[in-house]
């Protein structure tokens, strides 16, 4: 699953998919990651969903800091 919805950022981006920012494109694939985790695993986990949160957070920090 987490290959298949990876499969989908890269098919479906509107943007060449390579163009984006390393920090981006690690964020999103994290962020498919466990979402697979959470659709074929424990949908209850909190880890879970504090991972996601951060993998989010990536994005601004790194903005911040340029």
């Amino acid at each position: 699953m987490t290959q298949a919805l990876k499969t989908v950022l890269i098919d479906e981006a509107v943007e060449p998919y390579e163009a984006l920012d390393p920090v981006v494109r690690e964020s999103l694939e994290m962020i498919m990651h466990k979402i697979s985790r959470i659709v074929n695993g424990d949908p209850y986990e909190p880890d879970h969903w504090y991972d996601i949160a951060g993998y989010a957070s990536l994005v601004p920090r790194q903005m911040e800091k340029r």
